[in-house]
């Protein structure tokens, strides 16, 4: 079915630009610059992967007609941040297009079927944990200088170790980092719940997935967090970041 919908620009702008810093650009797969938008009965969910690290995000708007594309990344981005409308309304068209308009300003861009965009990760909700986002933006900001760029090839020196520590009756989230000539050590005092957070013998994030977690901290108190054998979860009351 072809969707139609109405959406506040600032809630487009802000869902597009975090999710073209996440779909691939040079990616073997065309469909990975491409963003999943599923429009449900009161609101659009707006997923992006790069198959290390992918984002699914609720948002608010006016549906008259529910559907499933996917549409180009950048330019969704670029259409958000040149219109001057506060109100942008899509309507899908013959053979994937979709009309877009705000205010005097009509674009059309070309989408893709759904049909081959990656299924988002499973995850156990149970092993989630609340932590302040607060403590994670200081453990990331002491210490991702530090994380060497991605050209280096020892993975452990890309990467940033994630470790919770008791001192006594006292517990911390620890974070360190290393790119062969700095060292940085960071801990955080956190509440007893931290117990609750399964952490494998050896966590590491990827830079990029430590530049994704500063970024969802952004304008939130707190989130859930989880660690899974092969991924870290993330998840508020609207976004789910799931990393490698």
């Amino acid at each position: 079915m072809a969707f139609h919908f109405n959406i506040a620009r600032e809630d487009l702008l802000k869902a597009a630009g975090s999710q073209q810093n996440i779909t691939s650009k040079k990616g073997t797969l065309a469909i990975l610059s491409n963003i999943l938008v599923e429009v449900e009965q009161d609101h659009i969910v707006f997923t992006g992967t790069d198959l290390d690290i992918g984002l699914k995000q609720s948002i608010p708007a006016e549906v008259f007609e529910k559907g499933v594309l996917t549409l180009p990344a950048k330019k969704l981005f670029e259409v958000a941040r040149e219109s001057g409308s506060p109100t942008i309304s899509f309507q899908e068209e013959e053979k994937n297009w979709v009309k877009i308009t705000a205010g005097s300003s009509v674009y059309r861009l070309a989408g893709m079927v759904s049909d081959e965009f990656p299924q988002f990760p499973d995850y156990n909700q149970e092993a989630m944990v609340e932590i302040d986002s607060a403590v994670m933006n200081d453990l990331i900001d002491k210490t991702i200088f530090s994380i060497a760029q991605d050209k280096e090839n020892m993975f452990t020196l890309t990467a940033a170790l994630f470790k919770k520590i008791e001192e006594g009756d006292t517990k911390f989230l620890q974070m360190i980092s290393s790119d062969g000539h700095r060292l940085s050590i960071m801990k955080k005092e956190v509440d007893e719940s931290i117990d609750r957070l399964q952490l494998n013998p050896v966590t590491l994030i990827p830079r990029r997935g430590v530049q994704e977690i500063r970024k969802f901290c952004e304008d939130r108190d707190t989130f859930q967090i989880g660690i899974e054998e092969k991924q870290v979860v993330l998840q508020s009351d609207d976004s789910l970041l799931i990393i490698r």
